[in-house]
């Protein structure tokens, strides 16, 4: 998948178990791409939800990137490129929540140049770019994180990771990045409150669910950055060989 010499392999683990990233040796094209959409794709007010290639030839050149989206359901996307990759992989895991957050920051003139952006569209692009939801069980997890208390939630608690609190990458931006991390590398968490029974479903089940909700809840919600809590991806269990040892921790 990536010619780094080191990646955070839990994070990119579900990429990786839902698509087959370690035959393609490049970014597929997007042909390739809009064969992955599943059966439940929503329709854009435009119609179906497709990729296409960002270059000299991108319809309505006018048109802002969540416009073009949001009217002609056209997401741009350049060819041998990771990061629009992974955006790619999310649109396809979590097709009904990027059409919501897309249709909010779609500039309402539709043109390139969008002006006063709000906290609201600071927040959701930001949870776009590196957002991470925490599914959880229980809520004294988000009580420890919000404290930044991290001995706790991640040494002391480091045996519930997958177990009452699961981390699920949204954000495009941060998975790319994880094909090289580096310490400093942070997420963007939002907590969802979810039982035991969700814990048990198939993965694909999980972030089909995880999709319904976020794009029911998301829009309207998330109003501020301020509300997204920052997390260090090298200190989530399982997201970085290190943090094995507490010592490092």
């Amino acid at each position: 998948m990536t010619d780094k010499s080191q990646t955070t392999g839990g994070l990119l683990q579900d990429f990786e178990q839902l698509f087959p990233l370690s035959h393609w040796r490049r970014p597929p094209g997007c042909a390739e791409l809009n064969d992955l959409w599943p059966e439940h794709a929503p329709r854009s007010r435009g119609g179906s939800l497709r990729f296409v290639v960002q270059d000299d030839t991108l319809p309505f050149p006018t048109l802002s990137y969540a416009q073009r989206i949001a009217t002609h359901g056209l997401i741009a996307t350049r060819p041998d490129n990771w990061h629009d990759l992974f955006n790619a992989l999310t649109w396809v895991q979590f097709p009904r929540t990027k059409l919501a957050l897309t249709e909010r920051l779609a500039d309402p003139a539709g043109t390139r140049d969008g002006r006063n952006r709000t906290p609201e569209h600071n927040a959701l692009t930001l949870f776009d770019e590196c957002g991470v939801v925490l599914a959880s069980t229980d809520p004294a997890f988000k009580a420890m994180h919000t404290a930044h208390d991290w001995r706790r939630l991640f040494v002391t608690h480091r045996a519930d990771f997958g177990r009452t609190i699961r981390p699920v990458v949204f954000g495009h931006g941060l998975a790319d990045q994880a094909r090289s991390p580096y310490v400093g590398l942070t997420a963007k968490a939002w907590y969802l409150p979810v039982g035991d029974a969700w814990m048990a479903q198939s993965l694909a089940t999980r972030y089909a669910q995880v999709d319904e909700r976020l794009a029911f809840s998301l829009p309207g919600t998330l109003t501020s950055p301020r509300q997204l809590l920052p997390l260090p991806v090298l200190g989530v269990p399982g997201w970085w060989d290190a943090n094995r040892d507490p010592a490092l921790s």
